[in-house]
């Protein structure tokens, strides 16, 4: 099986990228012998020093393009990716701490992603889905039931770049229009995958931020940009920032005290396949 990794490493992003390669190749699919690279950035001292990596080059287009527009830059690149057999983007702060084999993969699905670990105990209605209907992003209320992560992302190969051909367009066909999804590319993410029946969610288990405390193992945690990135970064350590972080502890806090207290259930939704798809809470005054 061969697998092709994608990574965006831009301005200061570049500092993630040794630990990054270096954990990647020691644990991801770690049973694949044919893993190839494909970084883009505009630093130099990411060099295609290593036949598996290729490099390709990207101008900083500044927040939020770098990230609304990484549809784009892997579509740019789409006649390198065709010889794989499955793609990977994966967040360039990402470090790889648990060895994860191929067992993993679902070959019966097409997409796979990754739910994401804020908001795994909110209720449907809570999650930060693109409520508004002139975005492309959109997605309808019947389908806001399990919101998933932009920190990760693959498939099988036709599929994948389906997809990324498909969000590029509507990511732009937005831009057009003054149209900013409120999560960005993450958006647009969760409203392809919302209702599809060939997409593998992994549990929020697989990828979590390195400041969450959990009783769980570390396979892939994504490293606290505040620790790494200067002051030129500025969104990483303005007051907005700090105090959405707050906010998100404090009703993560609540949620976790209402279940112990037992006033909320916790429970796994799956669909009509008994396939995982993400998780609810419920209080226990309300019906099932």
């Amino acid at each position: 099986m061969r697998i092709a990794i994608l990574s965006i490493n831009i301005g200061a992003y570049d500092i993630f990228w040794s630990d990054f390669y270096s954990s990647a190749e020691e644990n991801f699919i770690c049973d694949c012998l044919e893993k190839e690279y494909f970084v883009f950035t505009d630093s130099t001292d990411i060099k295609a020093e290593k036949e598996k990596v290729h490099v390709y080059y990207q101008e900083d287009m500044g927040w939020p393009n770098n990230t609304m527009k990484r549809f784009m830059f892997i579509y740019n690149i789409k006649d390198e990716l065709q010889n794989f057999d499955y793609i990977f983007f994966v967040n360039a702060n990402a470090l790889f701490q648990e060895k994860l084999t191929s067992d993993f993969i679902n070959r019966r699905k097409n997409i796979i992603v990754i739910e994401h670990p804020g908001f795994h105990l909110y209720k449907p209605e809570d999650k930060p889905f693109e409520t508004r209907e002139e975005s492309f992003a959109f997605v309808h209320e019947k389908d806001r039931r399990m919101y998933v992560q932009g920190a990760f992302y693959g498939g099988k190969t036709d599929y994948f770049l389906q997809m990324v051909d498909f969000l590029n367009k509507r990511t732009e066909e937005d831009l057009e229009r003054g149209i900013i999804a409120v999560w960005h590319d993450e958006s647009f993410l969760n409203a392809y995958v919302a209702g599809r029946n060939d997409v593998q969610i992994l549990g929020w288990q697989y990828l979590y931020f390195d400041e969450y405390v959990l009783p769980y193992a570390r396979t892939i945690v994504l490293r606290d940009k505040r620790k790494y990135l200067t002051n030129k970064n500025g969104r990483f350590l303005n007051e907005n920032f700090f105090k959405k972080r707050m906010l998100i502890k404090l009703r993560n806090l609540k949620w976790k005290i209402l279940i112990f207290l037992k006033v909320y259930k916790y429970e796994s939704i799956k669909d009509s396949e008994g396939n995982y798809i993400g998780n609810n809470i419920q209080s226990i005054f309300e019906d099932p």
